[in-house]
């Protein structure tokens, strides 16, 4: 079980019922989730990881089942970044029984705004992305509420993905000389 923490946005799309966030006992190793709604056009739903800060995009379309998508849109994520089959499953499986929660970090929603900053800019500029492909190329960037780390490392120790990184150097060697 997962708690999806939703900002207003969201909340007055998707019309599920609000309940307090549930403590489970084995969590998933991607934790719990918080989302918001992008009014692009299409307009999408932009879904956060707390643990790792992974951002998934998933078409908003129709919003009152949008979280029954997120498994759906996490899964090519994953599986482009090389995590084992295994994780996988595990992690699809936690997100088959959702709560909703009105969001209780403003820390995380700090991450999430600066996520869709970046998202607004690149889908401005470069339409024709898909949302994974958006998802990865935002999974790249480091976030200063994960150590200056990026999303796709955290999931890499986490998950045990082996990912080949979007960029052709490696900036710790290259900030080393």
């Amino acid at each position: 079980m997962s708690n999806i923490f939703c900002t207003q946005k969201l909340l007055k799309r998707i019309n599920q019922p609000i309940s307090l966030p549930v403590e489970q006992a084995a969590p998933a190793r991607l934790g719990d989730w918080y989302a918001t709604a992008i009014f692009w056009k299409p307009q999408v739903a932009l879904f956060m990881s707390t643990t790792t800060l992974l951002p998934v995009f998933v078409p908003l379309a129709p919003a009152a089942t949008v979280h029954t998508r997120l498994a759906h849109s996490l899964k090519p994520l994953l599986e482009e970044i090389n995590t084992p089959a295994q994780v996988i499953d595990e992690e699809l499986a936690a997100l088959s029984q959702l709560t909703f929660c009105k969001t209780q970090s403003r820390s995380l929603l700090g991450s999430q705004n600066e996520l869709v900053l970046h998202a607004d800019v690149r889908m401005a500029n470069h339409p024709q992305f898909t949302l994974t492909y958006l998802s990865r190329w935002l999974g790249e960037m480091p976030m200063k509420a994960i150590g200056f780390s990026s999303p796709l490392e955290k999931c890499k120790a986490l998950l045990g993905s082996d990912y080949e990184s979007f960029y052709p150097f490696n900036l710790k060697k290259v900030t080393s000389l």
